[in-house]
């Protein structure tokens, strides 16, 4: 594939900018566009990781439903703090996973990269776990424009 044809583009600042209301963090673009309303700071990640586990304890830590022998790509709409698209791609090594993007960082890679893949994606950069699998990809987009 010509790079030229690449569907993705770096994060936009846009993305990254918040408010601070009643001492939280949200995201400007979400709340100007009433999109999501939720709070995207350190609390927020945190409850996240908290909901992760409890789901993967009424679950019995199965992460797919209804079960797919093989996945070969896997696109997690709303991925937060990226702990179910981390956790996934652990679980299917062979499967490409995306999710959304760190801050900075090029999204061409998802374009690139036609293997099986997990993908993350959201509308807010969350910070990124250093160490995550190979096969998982984190991207920003708004799902709700077109």
């Amino acid at each position: 594939m010509d790079e030229s044809d690449l569907q993705t583009v770096p994060v936009d600042n846009t993305y990254r900018e918040v408010i601070t209301l009643n001492g939280r963090d949200f995201q400007r673009y979400a709340v100007e566009n009433s999109i999501y309303f939720a709070p995207v700071d350190d609390d927020e990640i945190e409850r996240l990781h908290y909901q992760h586990e409890l789901f993967n304890m009424v679950f019995e830590n199965r992460l797919i439903f209804p079960p797919v022998p093989r996945p070969r790509r896997i696109l997690e709409c709303g991925s937060g703090s990226g702990a179910w698209a981390i956790e996934v791609a652990e679980q299917y090594p062979e499967c490409e996973t995306t999710a959304s993007a760190p801050a900075g960082e090029s999204m061409a890679r998802l374009q690139t990269d036609f293997g099986q893949q997990v993908i993350g994606l959201d509308i807010y950069p969350y910070p990124v776990p250093e160490d995550i699998p190979d096969n998982v990809d984190f991207q920003v987009d708004d799902l709700n424009s077109p």
